[in-house]
């Protein structure tokens, strides 16, 4: 993780200026304290020695017992951490308690600190016990003093033993000052949000850190946007030892350390900037403060990513570009990863980009987008990952016929080197099937390669030269139109290769049909597969005129194509009856007949009537048949003389609706006479 101190020098992270502080250390009986939380005893001679801290009385009590040579002493020391220093002793002389027979038997009381030290002397005036008042003291210090000793020292060659106690302290105060700042450690540092300060986070961060200082801390506390979220223990300064603060408050040598444990989540914060300060506060008076602040920028909105694009394209497309469209919030997008076809992921730094795929066939797509803000983990927002699938085939061409398109092709054989790939077959032996491997090998195989005729058109295009290729079969076997009579089946041939002339063998094609009706409601009526040189061909069932066309549906390396459109005509098939055949001048005959066939408009079919004689023709009316194609007429002859013979008859005309050519029945002879 990035180091702590690169951020509070790059972000100018706010610290309270140092100033100097007063403490007080307050020891014995006098100031209700036992001095254990700062004094150690000190002895060189095996005789002379320190009682217990204030216990006898509430004092610092020294002891002479037996005889001890020169500069033996022993004594009670104070030692001040190495940032506080001690500026002030005081003790006044009715807190001291030295013995009358101490200076007769060769031991000198004094008080001692860095480059000096005080004698105690003997007032005179006497106290209680045996013993005297001795002089207090109370003095300022120069420079840098960090130890002060209470302590007796044989100043003979050898010095007797005094009975009890040689010195008594009963009260004794050190001022001292401290101006250095708290130290604030963040916990867990590659969790910890004072880690990111000045980047984009999301989600859950540890917030907890520990104070440290020589005195002790004694306030802790987190804010956050200024507020307070969270606090450390509380602690009053206990002046019977430096640490006055802090998890080891008055103990000699105690920890000053006071922890605030805490976890910010700021999915409950709004998008942007965020300041987490960090405080702490000293026993000294005025404290020392310590505040650092981190600021963060808080990005929790999710991640998106959409892309867009052709979902099919050929090969003679070029590379086919997919775009990917990325969303993020005000982190930004920090870049789109892509994985074609599960190939190793490729990143782009930007928000959008466009992806090239070209490999034939069915390729997908696998991107997703991250952006720039980090959660605990070191992991950036994601989005969910996106696919898109693209279909690149070769182009396929399809053709269609009413004739026999094998005649048009161009044909050659070929002699191939096929290998076969070792595989499982099931044989029949002695009466069982059973699976036998067989094993690799290279076969030599004849192949016929049949195209159609492949022309190149040249156009010209804004200055450029543009070549096209066509497919087309000769016209001898080419026939897209054919008139048929009612009932008949009408054959249809195809051709389905490459752009290139290559046949597509053993592929299957759909022949399709739709009724001339101008509905183009299309229905399959066969499907069928190719020949090695890419031809088909199938007899269709009857029916009225039709548009046919071939329909490839494609495969994973083939495009689909549709063929021409093939249309065949065939002739309506009415049917007529008179009743009677024989009638009389003035009288009324029924004419009724029939289209065959079906395909009947929903307002009926138009059927004309026709009557003629010899020499001549008239139209006797129009009539529409119903649903079924049933049509019914009256026809009255007018009054005559003799004996005339007619013929009637009917017929279709050629209507948009109606997928039929035109067609007639034959003349029915009706005789009329008087």
């Amino acid at each position: 993780m990035r180091s702590l101190a690169v951020f509070l020098v790059c972000l100018g992270v706010f610290t309270a200026g140092a100033r100097a502080g007063t403490l007080h250390l307050r020891s014995c009986s006098d100031y209700s304290d036992s001095a254990s939380g700062a004094w150690r005893s000190s002895s060189t001679g095996a005789k002379l020695s320190a009682s217990d801290r204030c216990a006898d009385g509430g004092s610092l009590q020294l002891i002479a017992e037996g005889t001890s040579f020169k500069r033996e002493h022993v004594g009670w020391t104070v030692n001040a951490p190495s940032e506080v220093r001690i500026g002030r002793v005081y003790v006044t002389s009715h807190e001291v308690l030295v013995n009358p027979k101490a200076s007769a038997n060769g031991f000198e009381m004094r008080f001692v600190w860095s480059g000096g030290s005080a004698t105690i002397s003997n007032t005179d005036h006497k106290c209680c016990g045996g013993m005297d008042y001795g002089t207090g003291i109370n003095r300022a210090f120069t420079g840098a003093t960090h130890s002060f000793v209470i302590r007796i020292e044989c100043e003979h060659t050898k010095c007797q033993a005094v009975s009890g106690q040689v010195l008594d302290i009963k009260g004794i105060e050190l001022t001292a000052t401290d101006d250095t700042q708290p130290t604030i450690k963040p916990d867990e540092t590659t969790t910890n949000v004072a880690n990111e300060a000045g980047h984009w986070i999301r989600g859950a961060w540890d917030a907890s850190f520990t104070a440290d200082s020589d005195d002790g801390v004694c306030t802790a506390e987190e804010l956050v946007n200024g507020v307070v979220v969270a606090r450390g223990a509380s602690y009053t300064p206990r002046t019977g030892s430096w640490t006055q603060c802090g998890q080891g408050a008055g103990e000699l040598g105690g920890s000053g350390v006071d922890a605030v444990s805490h976890a910010i989540d700021t999915t409950a914060d709004a998008n942007g900037s965020l300041s987490v300060k960090y405080y702490a506060s000293d026993a000294a008076q005025p404290a020392n403060v310590a505040e650092p602040v981190y600021g963060v920028k808080v990005d929790n909105s999710p991640v998106t990513l959409g892309l867009s694009g052709p979902t099919q394209a050929l090969t003679t497309s070029g590379p086919q570009s997919v775009m990917a469209r990325a969303t993020a919030g005000p982190s930004g997008v920090s870049g789109i990863w892509c994985s074609v076809d599960g190939r190793a992921l490729t990143v782009r730094r930007a928000a959008s980009e466009s992806v090239d795929v070209s490999t034939p066939g069915m390729n997908t797509l696998s991107c997703y987008a991250r952006n720039n803000a980090v959660n605990s983990s070191g992991q950036t927002a994601q989005s969910p990952v996106e696919t898109w699938s693209l279909d690149i085939r070769k182009p396929s061409v399809s053709l269609i016929s009413l004739l026999h398109v094998a005649d048009g092709l161009r044909c050659a054989r070929k002699d191939l080197r096929i290998h076969v790939p070792a595989h499982w077959t099931l044989e029949r032996v002695r009466g069982h099937w059973v699976r036998v491997r067989v094993p690799a090998q290279t076969r030599s195989v004849k192949v016929e390669h049949c195209h159609p005729r492949v022309r190149v058109i040249v156009e010209h295009r804004d200055g450029q030269t543009v070549r096209k290729r066509v497919i087309e079969l000769p016209h001898r076997v080419s026939s897209r139109h054919a008139r048929l009579r009612f009932g008949a089946r009408p054959t249809v041939s195809g051709w389905l290769g490459d752009p290139d002339g290559n046949a597509l063998a053993g592929q299957t094609v759909d022949v399709l049909a739709a009724p001339a009706d101008e509905l183009g409601h299309f229905r399959l009526l066969k499907a069928v597969r190719t020949a090695a040189n890419g031809t088909w061909s199938v007899r269709l069932p009857s029916g009225p005129s039709r548009l046919i066309e071939a329909v490839y549906r494609g495969s994973s390396q083939s495009a689909p194509s549709t063929s021409n459109t093939a249309s065949v005509r065939v002739t309506a098939s009415p049917s007529l009856q008179v009743r009677p055949r024989h009638t009389r001048w003035g009288d009324t005959i029924r004419i009724s007949g029939r289209l065959r066939g079906g395909y009947i408009p929903a307002s009926g079919e138009l059927v004309v009537l026709k009557i003629g004689w010899h020499g001549g023709s008239a139209e006797i009316g129009q009539v529409y048949t119903d649903a079924a194609g049933r049509f019914f007429a009256r026809y009255t002859f007018l009054r005559g003389t003799g004996s005339e013979t007619y013929r009637i008859w009917a017929q279709t005309v050629r209507e948009s609706d109606y997928p039929f050519s035109p067609a007639r029945t034959g003349g029915i002879k009706v005789s009329v006479s008087s």
